[in-house]
């Protein structure tokens, strides 16, 4: 469990580290989500295992909840609405091949006796979203985007937005086609200061993200960059 505290200089932090109780189950490419309004982590699935588990931070113990109904390898998870947890894409393995889903699971934190029910997209067009490590950013109460990904060959670049208001019908939305998204994303942790969001790349350089004019370039401490491909 990790702490960050501001020290008298304003300048400086302090990280504080404490071990906290192990997993129920050891896991690894595992999908987790914080949800800071109910205090508690949700972590899902992993390499060859549909198992999930929660735990409370003022507890300080794992406890399992029903499984996936999909193993999902590198998936990703959002938090909808104070009470939907969605978990979805990544990949299975059948034999020694990769399969990418392009579909999602949900959870109602409010009855954790249904366990996860399965539904895909509605879209007017057949959109491929048959990715893992799949970068989101929360954008509003009921929506998030969806960024980058892997399929096993390729790397995606498009940018998608998620609407959830009707929990059970998620409306896929395409960015904004004029924009040219430079960025590749390979690492799903994105982190919100303030009203931007910020993710570091494989290639060791730190990308903003800004929701307000959906502006996505490379943060210098000072202003941002944009490169084109």
């Amino acid at each position: 469990l990790m702490s960050v505290i501001k020290t008298k200089n304003k300048l400086d932090y302090k990280i504080i580290i404490n071990s906290y109780r192990d997993l129920i189950e050891k896991r690894e490419r595992h999908n987790i989500i914080f949800l800071p309004d109910k205090n508690l982590v949700f972590i899902c699935s992993g390499y060859l295992t549909d198992k999930c588990e929660y735990t409370d931070l003022s507890k300080g113990i794992w406890e399992e909840i029903k499984p996936l109904n999909k193993i999902r390898i590198n998936g990703a998870m959002a938090y909808i609405n104070h009470q939907y947890i969605y978990v979805f894409c990544g990949f299975n393995m059948e034999g020694k091949k990769e399969i990418y889903l392009n579909d999602l699971e949900y959870f109602d934190i409010e009855n954790y006796e249904r366990g996860w029910t399965t539904i895909n997209y509605m879209n007017d067009k057949e959109y491929n979203l048959s990715f893992g490590t799949i970068g989101v950013i929360p954008v509003e109460k009921n929506s998030f985007l969806i960024c980058g990904g892997y399929n096993g060959k390729d790397y995606n670049s498009k940018i998608y937005k998620i609407d959830c208001s009707d929990h059970e019908k998620p409306i896929i939305d395409i960015g904004d086609k004029n924009k040219n998204w430079f960025i590749i994303f390979r690492n799903s942790l994105f982190c919100k200061i303030g009203q931007a969001h910020f993710n570091f790349d494989f290639s060791s350089e730190l990308y903003r993200f800004n929701y307000s004019d959906m502006n996505l370039g490379v943060f210098d401490g000072k202003s941002m960059i944009s490169k084109e491909k």
